[in-house]
């Protein structure tokens, strides 16, 4: 605080400040991370995708994030629920080596979350939410 006729910065009050980037209060979309529409690999732009949230994570080992993973590539369902369950492991290896605590983390078929649609989203996405 600088008071007037002063040129003397006093501190009235001492406080810590913790910000974060991350929209824990709502989902997140994150668009598809993996290197083609059918591929289960994760690119180097989702990885770059992914960081903020893997860093928060580490940040913050009481949250827990669930990853629902959504694709709709084709009309054959068993095609896209075969290509999801490539995607959960793929991504869960991945989470698994970045972050410390296999707890903190929860990846599922996003078919079978009833919250997610398509309809505003794309064929392939990442529905992320955050809990305690």
């Amino acid at each position: 605080v600088l008071r007037a006729n002063e040129d003397l910065l006093v501190a009235q009050q001492s406080c810590n400040v913790a910000l974060a980037a991350l929209p824990i209060e709502r989902p997140m979309i994150l668009q598809n991370v993996f290197s083609q529409n059918v591929d289960i690999d994760i690119s180097a732009e989702g990885k770059e995708s992914l960081s903020p949230i893997v860093g928060f994570l580490r940040d913050n080992p009481q949250v827990k994030a669930t990853f629902a993973i959504y694709s709709d590539q084709t009309a054959d369902e068993s095609f896209n629920n075969l290509l999801i369950s490539k995607r959960i492991s793929a991504l869960r290896r991945y989470l698994h080596s970045q972050l410390s605590s296999e707890d903190q983390i929860c990846v599922q078929n996003g078919n079978e979350v009833e919250e997610i649609s398509s309809e505003n989203t794309g064929a392939n996405f990442i529905f992320v939410t955050f809990g305690d």
